[in-house]
């Protein structure tokens, strides 16, 4: 618009967003200074708070050094008090006396019990150090994410933190959920449907074996940064983790046991012959012992012992020792696939939540039985498996005494049979929306029918030997998952389902039924442009708007697109001001 850059209602600041966890300041002077300036601004402006006064003291006392020297004028630093100390700090009676004895005092102990002479450079050091260490919340970089599954956190909407001590998991008042350190992580994978080029999801692997995963926008992001740290980690770390006994065969070799601490020797990792050399923290012994029988730590620093006595217990069953070290060593994928892709090798079921939920199957008859013997595909005790033959029923228990919600329930299992073409009417399946109407329509009338619809079209969609069908039946799951969610218990039934399953529709059911979880249930069912869409197997899709100038253009919209964010995408297109008119 031609206006001054002084008046423009933005600024563009150059900062430091986040160390590497091997970050040294004596190797970069230059950068050394800028995030110097950038600590120092901060505290005094109350980005960065110090607990202790003796700490905001020693970094007054070091801005004075920087600029002054190690000789102190009382009168001078009176006068730049308030420059190096927050106004919050300065507004008690007498304040500026009181901080000026701190200071001075400050300055006298780090400056007078000095050795040698201090340099300039070495104090923007110790201050950049000290930032380091004191707020690694703070140098962080931050992702909006969705738990979905692992151990039970305070809250599901969540920010993944990613600094150089680790990944941490915060809610919206700053709150610590979950600190994972990198030598607490053995893997970090993500997921992404062949209809995406960006992954939406993302699981952390512990050395407990707990995963926890989350969706996010920035998971490929997310991923590369935590695989970066922890590959370089690893590369510079002298510290391994014994996960396999060894016995020594003869001198010059080490006797090591699951858990031990070996700290290696310099130069050790580049032995051709393919072992190691270290230091046994347990025995006190120094060898050889073979590469295959430690994990490389992620770390610089000596570890804790909890970690370590983690690594003990969990190796302690043959079978967890295995399952672990298929963690530890398969790379960043439990599949073989690049990039860290993660890809479940079994599909998960209703089975365990039919056991408690679903009414009892029908009583088994001599008839019944002898179809089971006679190999036919007869599911009618497997209430959570697919079926051909229409439900006399509603499967869950809590319909059971309501008649016609269970008719209702009977006649959505009937149309998803119809649509899935699992039952033949004599119609050709039109492209149309009248089926989809007639299985979503009563769920938005009535609450108790979400769980019914969800959990029959998962049934639809277990052991379903048909692809055909199957098909079809994810593009009902991918409806539904954009109409409405289901309750609270069945949802986490839902996200181990589609976190399982490998079809190329699961990974985009889950975002959608992330944010129907956020932005609510709509109003009416898929409109027949989406019926029409999902049935070619496209996930984008368009609608045409046209303007008063007989142009037109087409705007990418989903389930979850209100009129307001519409509006609003066509101002952006156009790069009108506003979207109010």
């Amino acid at each position: 618009q031609g206006t001054l850059e002084k008046i423009a209602p933005w600024r563009l600041f150059f900062r430091k967003e986040i160390f590497a966890p091997w970050h040294n300041p004596h190797d970069d002077a230059v950068a050394t200074n800028l995030i110097y300036q950038q600590v120092v601004r901060g505290i005094k402006f109350g980005e960065y708070r110090c607990e202790k006064d003796d700490d905001l003291a020693m970094i007054a006392a070091q801005q004075y050094f920087i600029e002054y020297g190690q000789e102190i004028h009382i009168d001078r630093l009176r006068e730049l008090l308030p420059q190096y100390i927050p106004d919050n700090q300065l507004v008690q009676n007498k304040s500026i006396d009181r901080w000026l004895q701190i200071v001075v005092h400050a300055h006298k102990r780090y400056f007078s019990s000095a050795k040698d002479s201090v340099s300039i450079i070495r104090v923007k050091e110790d201050v950049v150090n000290y930032a380091r260490f004191k707020w690694p919340l703070l140098f962080s970089r931050f992702y909006e994410a969705y738990k979905f599954s692992g151990p039970t956190l305070p809250k599901n909407e969540v920010i993944i933190a990613v600094n150089w001590t680790g990944v941490y998991v915060i809610d919206d008042q700053e709150q610590v959920l979950l600190e994972l350190s990198f030598p607490e992580i053995t893997q970090i994978l993500s997921s992404k449907s062949s209809s995406r080029q960006q992954s939406n999801s993302f699981t952390i692997i512990t050395i407990k074996n707990e995963e926890y995963t989350f969706t996010s926008n920035n998971a490929d992001d997310i991923r590369d940064l935590v695989i970066n740290f922890l590959e370089g980690l690893k590369r510079k770390s002298n510290y391994v983790v014994v996960i396999q006994d060894f016995e020594s065969s003869g001198s010059g070799s080490l006797s090591v046991h699951r858990g031990d601490l070996i700290t290696l020797e310099e130069n050790s990792r580049s032995n051709a012959t393919g072992s190691l050399f270290g230091y046994n923290e347990r025995t006190g012994a120094t060898g050889e012992f073979p590469s295959e029988c430690v994990y490389i730590l992620p770390t610089l620093s000596k570890p804790p012992q909890e970690v370590l006595q983690i690594f003990a217990l969990q190796w302690a069953d043959p079978n967890q020792q295995q399952i672990q070290n298929e963690h530890l060593f398969s790379g960043l994928s439990v599949s073989g696939n690049n990039n860290g892709e993660f890809l479940p090798e079994q599909g998960y079921t209703l089975e365990k939540y039919a056991e408690i939920n679903f009414r009892l199957p029908p009583k088994r008859t001599w008839s019944n039985t002898f179809s089971r013997r006679g190999g036919t595909n007869n599911n009618g005790d497997r209430l959570w498996a697919f079926q051909k033959e229409p439900l006399r029923q509603p499967l869950l228990k809590k319909l059971q005494e309501k008649t016609e919600l269970g008719e209702e329930a009977c006649a959505c299992f009937m149309n998803i049979l119809k649509y899935m073409g699992d039952y033949q009417t004599g119609l050709r399946r039109r492209p149309t929306n009248e089926l989809t109407d007639a299985i979503f329509d009563p769920a938005l009338k009535y609450e108790i029918l979400k769980d019914e619809v969800y959990c029959q079209i998962v049934k639809q969609l277990t052991d379903n030997g048909h692809q055909a069908s199957e098909s079809r039946g994810w593009e009902l799951m991918w409806l539904v998952s954009g109409c409405f969610a289901p309750s609270a218990v069945l949802l986490r039934e839902m996200n181990l389902f589609l976190r399982s399953r490998k079809h190329q529709l699961a990974a985009d059911c889950f975002a959608r039924l992330q944010r129907t979880l956020k932005n609510g249930q709509r109003k009416h069912p898929p409109h027949q442009v989406e019926v029409e869409a999902i049935q070619h197997m496209t996930t984008q899709i368009y609608h045409k708007v046209y303007f008063p100038d007989d142009t037109s253009e087409a705007f990418e919209v989903d389930s979850s697109t209100r009129a307001k964010d519409f509006c609003r995408n066509i101002a952006d297109r156009l790069k009108l001001q506003s979207s109010e008119g």
